[in-house]
């Protein structure tokens, strides 16, 4: 059996001012505020958000308090738009009705430009498939996320961040020279390298055997906990969900199908 990973050892942001601003840190890394929006955990709240889907579906989604740094487990059936909350939280997709608002802001009718900034600089996000990209090595795709973000120095940012995550010795690697668990980490450390208030993970364990996956939900814990992000995971696994304080179920809408 191989040893297990070390432990992360990351960083939280520092409280950002909610005023409108564009500061740049004696280390080089630039950064855009919104006003009402701080890339440090907020908390969030859902009222009345429904999402259609084509002409038949409307998903109706309870409303929710989230205080800052929870951590939360959606669960629910297929179709009953886990990911798309997901997505509504991170500023992806909007509702056709009902209020989602991070921290000061509207996520619901916030112009674009505010909601491109609030995903760099305050969201992490690990999809299912992980969406790394190929031709890229796992130190590559996560130093083009910190660049995306507006973070200086990136290199070093997503060296420190991969070898907190134990793939030090894989940083040359690319996606498919790596093993599931291994594309997990990198498209964790991606999500977290620029030190996001909010991190979202949709089916973390899905592709992993249940060894792995305790591991990988054990990891996703303690990043949160190291950064003070509010973590929220999408899960069918009932014993993911059981491993996390907060619980969300959903309910199929009519209609929706499997």
């Amino acid at each position: 059996m191989s040893a297990p990973p070390p432990q992360p050892h990351l960083q939280p942001s520092p409280p950002q001012s909610t005023e409108h601003e564009s500061t740049e840190h004696e280390s080089g890394e630039h950064k855009s505020t919104e006003p009402g929006f701080t890339p440090a955990a907020q908390a969030l709240s859902v009222r009345g958000v429904q999402i259609r889907r084509g002409q038949e579906v409307t998903l109706h989604y309870p409303d929710l308090e989230v205080p800052a740094g929870t951590r939360l487990a959606v669960t629910g059936p297929s179709g009953s738009g886990k990911t798309s909350l997901l997505h509504v939280l991170a500023g992806l997709l909007r509702p056709q009705a009902g209020a989602v608002q991070v921290g000061g802001l509207r996520l619901d009718r916030a112009p674009q430009r505010v909601l491109d900034a609030y995903r760099r600089t305050g969201v992490g996000y690990v999809f299912q498939d992980f969406h790394l990209l190929p031709g890229l090595s796992a130190l590559e795709n996560v130093e083009l996320g910190l660049r995306v973000a507006g973070v200086g120095d990136a290199r070093t940012r997503a060296l420190g961040t991969l070898r907190a995550l134990g793939l030090g010795h894989r940083l040359r690697h690319r996606p498919t020279e790596l093993s599931t668990g291994e594309r997990q980490r990198v498209a964790v450390a991606r999500a977290v390298a620029h030190r996001p208030g909010l991190l979202l993970v949709d089916e973390p364990t899905a592709h992993l055997d249940r060894a792995r996956a305790q591991e990988a939900l054990s990891l996703l814990i303690e990043v949160a906990r190291e950064l003070g992000s509010t973590l929220i995971v999408v899960t069918h696994d009932p014993l993911v969900a059981g491993q996390l304080p907060a619980q969300l179920s959903l309910e199929a809408a009519p209609g929706a199908g499997p």
